[in-house]
């Protein structure tokens, strides 16, 4: 069974970026008015917060399975 990983990227108000949200959590900001739709020069959906938050993303690390062989 297949799952869907989408996540919709999130601008603070100043354009920063800051962590992907879900699209559940994107829709309720944008009708609670929190936020507004913004395109992606590669035609991507995300959001733009429009009220302050924290800058904060989390550590991120990038790890690669070559397998075995």
């Amino acid at each position: 069974m297949s799952q869907d990983n989408h996540s919709v990227f999130v601008l603070a108000e100043d354009g920063t970026a800051v962590t992907p949200t879900t699209p559940s959590r994107a829709r309720k900001l944008l009708n609670a008015g929190a936020a507004k739709p913004v395109w992606s020069k590669f035609n991507t959906f995300g959001i733009r917060l429009t009220t302050p938050s924290r800058h904060e993303t989390p550590l991120t690390t990038l790890g690669v399975d070559h397998g075995t062989a």
